[in-house]
């Protein structure tokens, strides 16, 4: 029997689901408010497009009528955890994946996904709980006896939160034990700025530093650098620089695109921005040039040819250039902070500042930079 062509347009309630291996027929519908999607376990075909068709036809006038037993239909089903009548077996884990399920479908980014789904495995001492018999206590349990920082724990809460919006919605609970949290009362605020306004997160290399961490790399390791320092880019962005964007005669690189677990994607204001080269980046980028520059889009890539993974880079080379330097470790964005603060103490314009590092406004700069601000407006001033 010859399988059908995946561009044929198809009855309503019936669809292919791409799987790796091979495609297979799915069904929908909606039962009691809720949209159901189930696997029809036979091949993608004329003949059986056309019993599926027959089949959510069934469905629906079964529903209709009062007569559609859910667990007759699909004895195998996870929906029957929601359609059961004995509710109290449905655990806080299955909306927790219904959420994720539902991030997917609605197109999130791979990041933001991946986000939600470190938030899920984080939640794990609540997964077994009940849905209708997790409280306030359990989740507070949770809150206190967790070590992160206040904004990773608020991450948490909130996808919890969202998860089980969906069985208040079907009217499994009535109370969101989320909800009777004040989360300010046993969530520290996180103090980012110290009695002297320094920002606790920005830790720039100073000269010395940064001569002696490009007097320990060389090759790739140092170009990769070298670039950071003079551009201020993000991680992701040098990872997913490609020589189409470079232009050597204007002296100019244009920051598009971000390489991020294995995905390109726009930079993180969505913002393309050209950041002007200074002559150690046009040097370094030259010197790069010799290594990738007819190998690929890619400026920079690794020992299989493939773009940087970013964490890879950070924990294999980073981490020995700096113990070799002997600097005191510090992450890589550090690069970034630099870059930022030597521009402020040469009296750059924060306007223009803030466009070469892709913010909106110069309200980041002030936000992270505000100590270094003053001693310069103290420098000028003597």
């Amino acid at each position: 029997m010859k399988d059908i062509n995946n561009d044929k347009k198809l009855p309503r309630g019936v669809s292919i689901k791409k799987n790796k291996l091979s495609n297979s027929l799915q069904l929908s519908f909606t039962y009691k408010n809720i949209k159901c999607r189930e696997i029809y376990p036979f091949r993608v075909t004329d003949r059986n497009i056309t019993k599926a068709s027959d089949k959510v036809g069934g469905i629906r006038d079964r529903i209709e009528s009062g007569t559609f037993n859910y667990a007759d239909e699909f004895p195998k089903s996870s929906k029957l955890k929601i359609f059961s009548n004995i509710t109290h077996d449905v655990n806080v884990k299955y909306y927790l994946d219904d959420y994720i399920e539902n991030a997917v479908r609605r197109g999130l980014s791979h990041t933001t996904i991946n986000s939600y789904r470190k938030s899920v495995t984080a939640l794990k001492p609540l997964w077994n709980f009940s849905v209708v018999k997790l409280t306030a206590r359990e989740v507070l349990s949770f809150i206190e006896n967790s070590p992160q920082a206040p904004k990773t724990i608020r991450n948490r809460i909130s996808v919890l939160r969202c998860s089980l919006n969906k069985a208040i919605i079907q009217n499994i609970i009535t109370i969101d034990p989320t909800s009777q949290i004040n989360l300010t009362v046993y969530i520290s605020n996180e103090r980012k700025l110290n009695a002297r306004k320094k920002h606790k997160d920005v830790l720039p290399f100073n000269g010395e530093e940064i001569y002696n961490i490009l007097n320990n790399c060389s090759g790739q390791e140092n170009y990769i650098i070298t670039f950071c320092i003079e551009t201020g880019c993000r991680s992701g962005e040098w990872a997913g620089l490609k020589w189409c964007d470079v232009n050597f005669d204007s002296k100019e690189v244009c920051l598009v695109e971000t390489f991020t677990e294995n995905q390109i994607k726009g930079t993180k204001s969505n913002l393309a921005r050209t950041v002007p080269l200074s002559n150690k980046a046009i040097e370094a980028l030259t010197s790069q040039f010799e290594l990738t520059g007819t190998n690929g889009e890619f400026v920079f890539l690794n020992s299989k040819m493939n773009p940087w993974n970013t964490d890879s880079f950070r924990k294999h080379q980073w981490t020995k250039i700096i113990k070799k330097s002997g600097v005191k470790y510090r992450y890589p964005y550090q690069l970034r902070h630099s870059f930022a603060t030597r521009n402020i103490s040469e009296g750059m314009n924060l306007w223009k500042l803030s466009q070469l590092m892709g913010h909106r406004s110069p309200e980041m700069l002030l936000k992270h930079y505000g100590n270094f601000l003053d001693d310069y407006e103290k420098k000028i001033k003597k």
